[in-house]
């Protein structure tokens, strides 16, 4: 009777394809910039534990605030995806809305990541959409930036950036809408990218070829 098929390859295939490379941001890599319209009291906060990306408004210019956060991940020297995922990961610790808009606020890609220096004070604010944050959510988040993480590899991008924004659409006498999560500098729930390593390809590769042996073995 024939042996059975060894399973060793089909397992490390699947075992291999679930590491890759974590990307956490520094202290400069992220941060929030409030702004008050109507006042001088503005500035960029890049040591707080939590990012912010809120807006308030109350009915007057004067008391009009907006936080808006950033992380730029350092992504020099990482390989292509080929088809594998990137996930962006972000603890969310509370998100909320008030009047008629729609979610939180959104987080948003910076297509156009050629003159960032890995210094979230450049506030590069996003263009591209990549995910909303629902009300009342918390917890992990994550999400699939791998189209976004590829076009910054191909465009020979040293860091991958990305901005947090509240919702301003809803009743105009009556908006309070954001969400706040965990940044570098928190000793826990470090916001993180997670891509594939170049090791996991050779792992793969090589494992598909031993299960490919071994079925080739039995049916000789």
């Amino acid at each position: 009777m024939k042996s059975p098929i060894p399973l060793t390859g089909i397992l490390m295939l699947t075992l291999s394809s679930a590491y890759g490379v974590v990307v956490t941001p520094s202290s400069i890599n992220d941060g929030y910039f409030h702004d008050e319209v109507g006042s001088s009291y503005d500035y960029f906060d890049s040591t707080s534990t939590v990012n912010n990306a809120s807006y308030m408004f109350w009915g007057t210019s004067d008391t009009l605030s907006y936080n808006r956060a950033f992380i730029q991940f350092s992504i020099s020297g990482l390989a292509h995806l080929a088809g594998s995922t990137a996930t962006l990961n972000i603890y969310i610790i509370n998100s909320y809305l008030t009047g008629t808009t729609p979610d939180a606020g959104s987080i948003k890609h910076v297509s156009n990541a050629s003159n960032a220096n890995g210094n979230a004070s450049q506030k590069l604010y996003g263009d591209v959409v990549v995910s909303t944050v629902a009300a009342g959510l918390s917890g992990w988040l994550s999400i699939d930036v791998t189209s976004y993480i590829e076009s910054d590899l191909n465009n020979g991008y040293n860091y991958s950036c990305f901005s947090f924004e509240p919702n301003t659409t809803g009743d105009y006498s009556n908006r309070d809408a954001g969400f706040s999560f965990y940044t570098a500098d928190s000793s826990n729930y470090k916001p993180y990218l997670v891509v594939p390593e170049p090791s996991t390809y050779a792992a793969m590769l090589g494992c598909g070829a031993l299960a490919l042996a071994a079925l080739k073995r039995r049916k000789s």
